[in-house]
């Protein structure tokens, strides 16, 4: 299957261009800056709690380089 073209911002409507981030060409809006970071694939998570802490981890790629993140985005499910 063909990805489709990205050519006008999600957040604004504007057109996009193209532009070099980490090394990895994405299309970006030229009005409002916001990035289409592209394929989007399916990750598992988990909360890793030990002696009344949580573990966190760095973000080593963008968006938010360098900041600290459980590394959730969804709703968390006890089984």
């Amino acid at each position: 299957m063909r990805e489709m073209a990205v050519n006008f911002c999600v957040s604004c409507g504007h057109s996009m261009e193209a532009r070099t981030i980490d090394g990895v060409e994405r299309k970006v809006c030229t009005s409002c800056g916001n990035v289409h970071w592209g394929n989007y694939s399916i990750g598992v998570g988990a909360l890793v709690f030990y002696d009344q802490k949580i573990l966190l981890v760095r973000r080593a790629q963008e968006p938010g380089t360098g900041k600290w993140t459980s590394e959730h985005s969804q709703r968390v499910y006890c089984v």
